[in-house]
């Protein structure tokens, strides 16, 4: 499990990432039906409904995607398996 805030870099056209307490930023492949909105950095749940705003802490169940590579290379891709807590 990681908790990080969500985060939106504009590098590449807009690239949305995890950034931990330590500083160490994870680029996150996120679950079936859950979305990024490229313009504001927002995250989706599985309905459409904006769940997630950019600033937001949330822990999410991942594990390591070793060897990929993302477009805006900003540190680890991390396999999103669930999203768990949001704190508000």
């Amino acid at each position: 499990m990681i908790t990080a805030v969500l985060r939106r870099s504009d590098l590449e056209g807009g690239v949305t990432y995890l950034e931990a307490a330590d500083g160490v930023r994870y680029q996150p492949r996120w679950p079936p039906g859950w979305r990024v909105e490229q313009r504001t950095g927002a995250l989706s749940g599985p309905g459409g409904e904006p769940v997630v705003a950019v600033g937001t802490a949330i822990t999410v169940r991942a594990e390591p995607a070793p060897g990929v590579v993302s477009v805006g290379q900003l540190g680890p891709v991390l396999d999103v398996a669930e999203v768990l807590a949001i704190r508000r």
